[in-house]
């Protein structure tokens, strides 16, 4: 069985108006398929719920996430702009006019949030039979409010042989769909940019917490990302978008926020989420440090070291829901002004070497706090340029000679950008100084697979329904005689389940 730390199982069903999530969305393959090839992105559903309940998938993490009012607008002129929403709406499988409705005056990152909750809400009253583990079981999901809900129903689905349910657990990706990050208008101000106390009260209501603003959500998010890809006006991001991206293509992309640390707010809806103000109230939302800057990061650990260092009994762990590692050692690089330039990345024959990507530091950082590294099944994240076309060659050329992939079958190719990321963690951690016990970092990582999150995936796993060929590989690996010492004495059935589904469930113990 298998756990997910960061899909979007909802994404694409809003953007299409469609209810049935146990429906699988195929795209338009006569069109979708060639795009695909050459841009990356799936326009399939690659984590709806049949996939997900085919591919035995117990635990998932649902990033709720309404599209950036800034990523929607291009560079250039309307003609431009039809192009570009033509070419958008065959490979991400987002229609035309929601294209250009997402970038009017009118859209408000708060409402689409409650309509992706509300859609996700109304899906559980859906049924669907399927074949999972063998056998034809009826199937639905519901979304949990606590471990005890998580544990009733993966107990449930042991003791089953014709019902298997999935536990949905909630995550936001990126404060702003609490409301900020809007673009002004005929310099307006967007009244959808809410006021610090509106925020606050949203970020109370989420918690569950009612109030003025409305009730209180019954299922409050375990996870919520502080950034994503552009200026939120609380926290600094990380850079994401490839040079041609950010000069061609993204209107806002030079528009503020990359590399900036947490502002004078953003520390308080750090606060806020923790329950580390005065006052502290409802269920205490883990920020999630995926996407955030170097230096915002910085400022987010000065926050929690100072907690754990006077709570021992109550440690805050630090995650990385959707990860890879860079492979450089210290998160201070550059005086916390990493470079990211599109050179260092393409000419890597390693990682990915930008800084939205895990520090060596972080990983021991995770690994002290019990935290988690849900690694990605982005190919561009997991390795440098050159490295994937190293890769592509090797497949391409029918497993040409001299190339490092060299004897590997195109599975083996494309799942070592995975092992190549746990040895790296692993390794890291056995050669540190750290007083906890190394071997409990195999308890820190774990699948966060980021499915349909507009990833470009690695070939061979696409889908939910391809981790038992994630699993054979993993297993695989680990047989191999080079790999003995990392195992710490673990055996590999052991570290396979750790890495699948126990560590999620084991943090969740402890976290929800």
């Amino acid at each position: 069985m298998f756990a997910d730390t960061h899909i979007h199982p909802i994404m694409k069903y809003v953007h299409n108006e469609r209810k049935n999530l146990w429906k699988s969305i195929s795209g338009v393959i006569h069109i979708s398929g060639f795009l695909n090839n050459i841009v990356g992105i799936p326009s399939f559903s690659q984590a709806d719920m049949r996939r997900l309940a085919r591919g035995n998938f117990q635990v998932v993490f649902c990033a709720l996430h309404p599209p950036e009012h800034k990523i929607l607008f291009t560079k250039a002129n309307s003609t431009w702009d039809n192009l570009v929403d033509g070419v958008a709406s065959q490979v991400i499988s987002i229609p035309k006019e929601k294209i250009k409705l997402y970038r009017e005056a009118s859209y408000d990152h708060f409402k689409q949030l409650e309509l992706e909750l509300k859609n996700l809400v109304d899906g559980q009253q859906k049924r669907r039979k399927l074949r999972v583990n063998g056998k034809r079981r009826k199937c639905s999901y519901k979304i949990v409010k606590d471990y005890s809900e998580v544990e009733e129903i993966v107990t449930f689905n042991k003791n089953q042989d014709d019902y298997f349910k999935i536990a949905v657990v909630l995550t936001i990706e990126g404060l702003h769909a609490i409301g900020r990050g809007h673009l002004d208008f005929n310099d307006t101000p967007n009244p959808h940019n809410v006021d610090d106390d509106n925020f606050l009260s949203r970020l109370d209501r989420i918690k569950g917490l009612s109030n003025d603003g409305g009730a209180g959500w019954s299922q409050s998010p375990v996870l919520i990302n502080v950034t994503h890809a552009f200026d939120n006006g609380i926290s600094g991001h990380a850079q994401a978008l490839a040079k041609v991206m950010r000069e061609k293509l993204f209107k806002y992309a030079n528009s503020g926020g990359v590399n900036e640390p947490l502002s004078p707010f953003g520390k308080k809806v750090i606060r806020r989420m923790l329950n580390l103000d005065a006052q502290p109230e409802g269920r205490r939302i883990i920020p999630d440090i995926k996407h955030m800057s170097t230096k915002t990061r910085r400022d987010y650990y000065e926050i929690i070291d100072a907690h754990n260092s006077q709570n021992s009994d109550d440690i805050i762990p630090v995650i990385m829901s959707h990860a890879a590692v860079n492979g450089k050692p210290l998160l201070s690089e550059n005086n916390y002004n990493p470079e990211d330039s599109d050179g260092e990345y393409d000419d890597s024959t390693t990682f990915n070497t930008w800084s939205i990507n895990l520090y060596d530091d972080e990983i021991i950082r995770i690994h002290e706090t019990k935290g988690l590294i849900g690694l990605i099944m982005d190919q561009r994240v997991l390795a440098g340029g050159e490295k994937v076309r190293l890769l592509r060659k090797y497949i391409n050329n029918n497993h040409d000679y001299g190339n490092p992939f060299e004897g590997m079958s195109d599975k083996e190719a494309w799942f070592s950008l995975v092992f190549d990321q746990i040895v790296h963690i692993v390794t890291t951690v056995m050669n540190s100084n750290t007083s906890i016990d190394k071997k409990l970092i195999w308890d820190c990582i774990c699948i966060g697979s980021d499915f349909d999150g507009q990833i470009d995936p690695i070939n061979t796993f696409k889908k939910s329904t391809d981790f038992d060929k994630y699993k054979k590989e993993l297993k695989k690996r680990l047989h191999d005689a080079e790999n003995d010492t990392i195992r710490q004495g673990l055996s590999i059935d052991e570290i396979v389940h750790k890495i699948c589904f126990d560590n999620v469930f084991t943090f969740l113990e402890r976290n929800f």
